[in-house]
């Protein structure tokens, strides 16, 4: 593939759309009705974002199966255990304001924006969906899916001069391997179970959980590969079905997590006299921890982690690219310039309504706001270079920090209601593994020629148990770089 004569652009959303006269009202407004306030909607700018329902503890058994101890954050945690997120060595991660000043990290932007992606529902059949097929994804729910497929069978589709848009990814993969289409079977396997106890398929149901991992764990998919399959016919993985195997891949594939969070599934959690929730599960990322990753994380360490980005039963999960923040005087309900006039002693805080929930160690407390920017999903397109913008969502969170007499942060207070839940993170270098996931170099693997027996056998075992050879995915997605005879410029 050779001079596409295109510059590929990666374009980050220049912040939020949100002034100092929007803070003000906002303050202002706390201030005038705390409880009236603190159920608002937050505030979003900039892309789209997934607003369906999810059962949060579908997801989160799927994320915390292989990862150990999960920490509770609703109240102030211990400095060892909010650095188990942190990808910094412990003596180097800050736990005071004055010292993120100091490092100049009131803001922070990665270096490279997590990438957006389908979520593959389980309602279009995951990897087995035809998304570039319009009769197929014209077609009413799981079932008419599915028979649509059985209808057009992949033996008649690879008579069409466009077989390789008119696939699914699944259908591809088991033509690459030689599985005979035990991949795309498993895939409508997963909605016949739910077809079979409710009658439908969920459209909110699909592989959210291994999209933002792989969003910036995994390489960016950015053209497309072509590959032999078993029968020696040329197909192509287009870069947004290499994108829905790296997903499928990490949201299937074992590995170990570090996730930090509650668990509230109250769809209107109970609230007591001061408009604070009272369901200690439901009060979920203390402001004190989630201050303190964010800034070492995305900040210091340059990272991305996964958030989910509000505290009731749905889930977001969500990759965090940059945030900004500034300081507001909660006394006067002002904002500041600076963390000296935001700061007030304990014992000058009036008409504080947090006062029965303070940490004992406080003895002053500082006024933020936070506007975080996170990847949200886009639909997967045919396209044989990746031209997608990734889809940055801009979010506004207001809250305050308790600080000891040293300095350090020791806990907080949310002003919104809906605020970040658990966060999550593969540990640092993982990556997804299945059985018989072992015996090649995914760099030095070739698609010019149908693969060999050895990689066949391993591959077709895997997929009789609805798992993909992850060694496999990242020779596909070490081949969809850039190389100087593309003739493009990245």
């Amino acid at each position: 593939m050779r001079g596409y004569g295109l510059v590929f652009l990666i374009i980050f959303l220049a912040g939020p759309a949100w002034g100092l006269s929007d803070i003000e009202a906002d303050l202002k407004a706390f201030k005038d009705n705390p409880i009236e306030y603190m159920q608002r909607s937050l505030s979003h700018s900039g892309g789209t974002r997934n607003v369906a329902p999810i059962n949060r503890d579908f997801y989160r058994q799927k994320i915390i199966w292989s990862s150990g101890d999960v920490g509770m954050l609703s109240e102030g945690l211990p400095a060892s255990t909010i650095e188990a997120i942190i990808d910094l060595p412990s003596d180097q991660v800050l736990h005071s304001l004055e010292a993120m000043d100091q490092q100049e990290l009131l803001s922070a932007e990665l270096n490279d924006s997590p990438w957006s992606g389908d979520y593959w529902p389980i309602a279009n059949g995951i990897l087995a969906s035809r998304p570039f097929d319009p009769s197929f994804m014209n077609a009413e729910g799981w079932l008419a899916k599915k028979e649509y497929t059985h209808s057009s069978p992949v033996s008649e589709v690879l008579q069409n001069d466009n077989a390789s848009a008119l696939l699914s990814t699944s259908e591809k993969y088991d033509l690459l391997v030689g599985s005979e289409g035990t991949l795309t079977e498993k895939m409508w396997k997963q909605g016949q179970y739910y077809f079979d106890a409710r009658g439908e398929v969920e459209t909110w149901m699909g592989i959210c959980h291994g999209w933002a991992p792989a969003a910036y764990l995994s390489p960016r998919p950015v053209k497309s590969v072509e590959f032999k399959t078993a029968e020696g016919q040329t197909l192509k993985f287009y870069p947004a079905e290499l994108r829905g195997l790296a997903s499928f891949m990490w949201a299937e594939g074992q590995y170990r997590t570090r996730f930090l969070g509650g668990r509230c599934n109250e769809k209107e959690p109970e609230l007591d006299e001061e408009g604070r929730l009272i369901e200690p599960q439901c009060l979920d990322t203390n402001p004190g921890n989630w201050h303190t990753i964010v800034v070492n994380q995305i900040g210091k360490a340059r990272k991305s982690f996964i958030m989910d980005a509000t505290y009731d039963y749905q889930v977001w999960n969500q990759p965090v690219y940059a945030y900004s923040y500034r300081y507001f005087n909660p006394n006067l309900m002002r904002p500041v310039e600076t963390l000296a006039e935001a700061k007030v002693d304990r014992v000058d805080l009036t008409d504080d309504i947090f006062a029965n929930h303070r940490a004992e160690a406080m003895a002053s407390v500082v006024g933020v706001i936070m506007d975080l920017a996170y990847i949200s999903e886009i639909s997967a397109y045919q396209s044989e270079v990746d031209r997608s913008q990734d889809n940055v969502v801009w979010v506004r969170y207001t809250y305050d920090l308790e600080l000891d007499a040293e300095g350090n942060i020791v806990g907080g207070e949310w002003y919104n209601l809906a605020h970040p839940d658990f966060l999550w993170s593969p540990e640092l270098n993982s990556r997804p593994r299945t059985f018989n996931d072992f015996g090649f170099e995914p760099t030095t693997l070739s698609f010019d020629e149908p693969l060999s027996e050895e990689i066949k056998t391993k591959a077709k075992q895997n997929t009789r148990y609805g798992y993909i050879l992850p060694t496999l995915v990242e020779a596909l997605l070490h081949k969809s770089k850039w190389t100087e005879e593309d003739g493009v410029t990245q």
